[in-house]
């Protein structure tokens, strides 16, 4: 007899001999076993199966072997949720990582994508469209009510009011502005017949306008430079000022400023009063306050206001305070204003985001927000540097009613002669400050607010909005902005569709994102104003965003070092996506390289594909690139899952050696 010793890890085994006459079928080995099993080091080797015995003469006609060679070692990794891509929220063109420390893995990097719902996807560009009622052709339709184009509202009464998006320039001309020193440019303010504007000689990241340097002044009839105020400190010293923020005036002859810093018992931070006359300041008082942004006095009650960052866990608050003259640094009564939102880029959480600014006409109040001197994506949008958060007091809470946002930097807002005014902080650079729209100019706007209101026409009214068509159907949208004026026993409903009216949905606040069951391409608003004989709401300025593209193309991936672990030789990917109108997910390893730039690329065609690695690199990455698909970037890819598996001892040239002992 003779036995067949065969190389191999796992093998099943079916024989058919003939020997001689009779045929004989043979399913195991020698020991009585139908499977041979062996665990290779990492060497490798080889390794005798108990053989197959055969009788003498046996002519063998058919032979199968089933081979299976699978790895010793396997270490699973799954991604599915919110926190396994790095967490909720958007990341832009600024990469970010977190870390893992898992199976080896040791950082997570993402950029241009959108975590939510435990899925990714590529950042998406929102899109604001806006009615500001400055033109008949903003509402479709009308029942009890008429648009006022020329103080760009809607409303059943005429009143003396002008929206939040009718915007103008108060020119300026003289002066040192956008040169050194001084070349910063904060806080305005109106004394008589002149505007003062605040200089700062340095900037800082972290606070903004530092350094205050001059005050400019300006006939507030030409706009023609008069020179610089003459400051004596008096009561105060220069440090109270180094970081003011906002000043506001207190009638002819007396202006408060504010000065944000951080520590609750520095002179840096507080709140000073001056005195005015004759193109001099002098500081009467100064009382410490921490993180006080912005201040302002009501036209109507005369009572003053003033604006303080608070931290609330992984966010910051702002709170409103109507506080006294002779301590203005305790509060009478406080509002929450809730929290400070984001500026977007790829922090989400940023204490450069601080209130420097404010202008209060009960129940109307502006807060200007400070995000970074200039559009530095990791910390801003490129749209959102800078922006005034527009709130509405009702039922003793205001409630935030949209956020009007700029391109560039500014601090402190005042109330000049009913509307917003502010400048462009970074006057130095026409980068950052263009010089047709902010160069020695006070930008104004309206400041939503009613100064007097006729007898109404009805005591209800409805508009609907002309109708946005878009390009691609769409199923989300939120309500943006909706500035209304709502005196006390009044109010505004609002509706959103995005069919053209077949179906609509209640939009209760600012920021609610509204579900349609079915896309649509046509998106419109409609609003019920319910007032009384006496007094009527206004609707002044309704915004809508929805997503109109989205990045071109984005990244998400895992990282791994030689250091974290045993390197694999092999990995299998599995992933759930969905590609759109031709959009795609690339998925691969760079082996051996520590970006998905570097080192050789093995690429994954297919989810559960297995492929070999060298298994002896210092770096690893698996990488996932997105890119977008349709006209101008219209859909994205959405990745649900992930699943990994790596091996680190997995059989490689497995031969089979067929021989026989007896020769």
């Amino acid at each position: 007899m003779r036995r067949i010793a065969i190389f191999i890890l796992t093998i099943l085994l079916l024989s058919s001999a003939l020997p001689l006459a009779s045929a004989a079928t043979e399913t195991q080995f020698s020991d009585g076993t139908s499977t041979f099993t062996r665990v290779f080091t990492a060497n490798g080797g080889d390794a005798d199966t108990p053989g197959v015995t055969l009788p003498y003469g046996a002519d063998v006609q058919n032979v199968e072997f089933e081979i299976e060679g699978s790895a010793s070692t396997s270490t699973w990794m799954n991604r599915t949720s919110n926190a396994d891509f790095g967490g909720q929220g958007t990341t832009g063109s600024s990469q970010t990582s977190w870390y893992i420390n898992q199976n080896g893995w040791y950082y997570g990097y993402r950029q241009n994508v959108k975590v939510d719902n435990g899925q990714v996807e590529l950042r998406p560009t929102e899109s604001t469209t806006f009615w500001s009622m400055s033109r008949q052709s903003d509402a479709a339709s009308t029942s009890g009510g008429s648009v006022n184009t020329t103080g760009q509202y809607y409303s059943s009464a005429d009143a003396g009011f002008r929206g939040i998006t009718d915007t103008g320039q108060i020119s300026l001309t003289g002066g040192t502005w956008g040169q050194s020193p001084g070349q910063y440019v904060g806080a305005t303010a109106k004394q008589g017949n002149e505007y003062h504007v605040i200089r700062y000689s340095s900037i800082t990241s972290s606070y903004g306008g530092y350094n205050f340097n001059a005050i400019n002044r300006y006939n507030a009839a030409t706009g023609a430079y008069i020179g610089t105020a003459t400051i004596s400190y008096g009561n105060c010293s220069s440090t109270n000022v180094n970081y003011v923020s906002d000043m506001t005036s207190d009638g002819d002859g007396t202006v408060w400023m504010v000065s944000f810093y951080t520590s609750s018992s520095s002179a840096y931070g507080g709140i000073s009063k001056w005195t005015v006359s004759n193109g001099s300041y002098t500081c009467d008082r100064f009382w410490m306050a921490q993180e006080i942004g912005g201040i302002s006095i009501d036209p109507n009650t005369n009572d003053m206001y003033v604006v303080q960052r608070i931290r609330s866990g992984n966010q910051y608050n702002i709170d409103l305070w109507e506080v006294s003259r002779s301590q203005p640094n305790i509060a009478l009564q406080t509002w929450s204003l809730g929290a400070i939102s984001s500026g977007g880029g790829s922090s989400t959480f940023s204490s450069y985001l601080k209130p420097t600014g404010l202008v209060v006409q009960m129940p109307r109040i502006a807060v200007n927000i400070y995000c970074y001197y200039y559009g530095y994506t990791y910390y801003c949008d490129s749209n959102r540097v800078s922006w005034t958060s527009i709130y509405h007091q009702r039922s003793n809470w205001p409630e935030l009613q949209g956020e009007i946002t700029r391109s560039y930097s500014s601090m402190g807002l005042s109330n000049i002669d009913g509307e917003i005014g502010h400048t462009c902080l970074y006057a130095t650079s026409t980068s950052y400050c263009p010089t047709s729209t902010t160069n020695r100019k006070i930008i104004t706007s309206g400041n939503s607010a009613s100064d007097w209101m006729g007898t109404p026409s009805s005591t209800s009214a409805t508009v609907t909005s002309s109708t946005l068509s878009l390009s691609r159907p769409i199923s989300e949208v939120s309500l943006e902005v909706a500035t209304t004026w709502e005196p006390t026993g009044t109010n505004v409903d609002f509706e959103i569709t995005n069919d053209g009216g077949a179906t609509w949905k209640r939009a209760n606040n600012v920021g609610q994102v509204i579900t349609f069951t079915n896309a649509g391409t046509d998106i419109a608003w409609r609003a019920w104003l319910n007032g009384t004989a006496s007094t009527a709401p206004i609707v002044d300025t309704v915004g809508i965003s929805y997503t109109s593209s989205y990045a071109n193309s984005g990244q998400f991936r895992l990282y791994r070092t030689s250091s974290s672990g045993t390197y694999p030789v092999a990995a299998s990917v599995w992933w759930n996506a969905s590609t759109p109108g031709g959009s795609s997910i690339d998925v691969y390893f760079r082996d051996g390289g520590s970006s998905c730039t570097s080192g050789t690329r093995v690429n994954v065609p297919s989810p559960g594909t297995t492929v070999s690695l060298s298994g002896s690199g210092t770096y690893m990455n698996l990488c996932f690139d997105f890119d977008a698909g349709g006209t101008n970037n219209q859909y994205t890819p959405i990745l649900y899952d992930v699943n990994i598996v790596q091996y680190t001892n997995a059989p490689r040239d497995v031969t089979i050696d067929i021989y026989d002992i007896d020769t």
